[in-house]
């Protein structure tokens, strides 16, 4: 994995080290970063705010930039000519001992602390409501850089928070502090590559390849892109 702002200079890092499949998360826009597939993933409780792209509204592209990409994906109910996603819990874990797994029955003896610094808070606090859990939230904004101070909330109870918000509070982790896991699970037509275009022609997605750019640093090397038209997080788990 690397990070940095520069995707083509990560790309060419990558390809040194072998690799021959590149995935670039949020990397729709990094037009110099030749691709062969586009994965656009699109909050379907959001959907596109007020279609304007930021600062003035809440997209990264142009709604009319889904019409080019290769497949659609809705995290939830998908619309026509997308195909849908959903994020399953996969346990807790705790922050300071991360091999120390707890079971979600641990907190429902009483009120817990939601803590999220992500796109949407409110589907991370409706997730642990929907597993039962009494949830006091405390949303902060996207991307937002945590100070240990932050995570004190006057009393004993646990603090469960994001695996995004969980890497940037490692360094001031307590056994108090849990991480709620999640698997993202695609519709079984991406894994066999039938995909929903943007026009909502269905089509062979996976195999579908952009002409090769003049600009590609390596003719064998396959990128794939995967954008969110909010600046939202998301993990996805692939296989081949």
């Amino acid at each position: 994995v690397l990070a940095g702002p520069d995707r083509v200079a990560a790309a060419r890092q990558h390809v040194e080290q072998g690799c021959n499949v590149i995935i670039s998360d949020d990397g729709l826009q990094h037009y110099r970063l030749r691709r062969d597939i586009e994965i656009a993933v699109i909050d379907s409780m959001r959907r596109f705010g007020n279609r304007l792209c930021l600062p003035a509204g809440p997209l990264r592209e142009p709604v009319s930039r889904l019409k080019s990409v290769s497949v659609r994906v809705a995290n939830g109910v998908p619309d026509a000519g997308e195909l849908g996603m959903t994020f399953e819990p996969a346990g807790f874990y705790n922050l300071a001992e991360p091999e120390r797994r707890a079971a979600t029955d641990q907190f429902r003896d009483g009120p817990v602390h939601a803590v999220a610094g992500i796109g949407n808070p409110d589907r991370f606090f409706s997730g642990l409501r929907g597993l039962g859990l009494n949830v006091i939230p405390h949303p902060f904004p996207d991307h937002h850089g945590f100070l240990p101070g932050e995570l004190e909330f006057g009393d004993d109870r646990p603090v469960i928070m994001t695996e995004k918000d969980a890497v940037k509070c490692e360094p001031f982790a307590t056994a108090r502090r849990w991480v709620l896991a999640v698997e993202a699970r695609p519709d079984a037509a991406l894994a066999v590559g039938d995909g929903a275009r943007g026009d909502g022609v269905g089509h062979r997605a996976i195999v579908r390849r952009r002409r090769p750019s003049r600009r590609s640093f390596r003719r064998h090397t396959r990128s794939i892109t995967i954008a969110m038209p909010w600046p939202t997080p998301m993990h996805i788990v692939a296989s081949a």
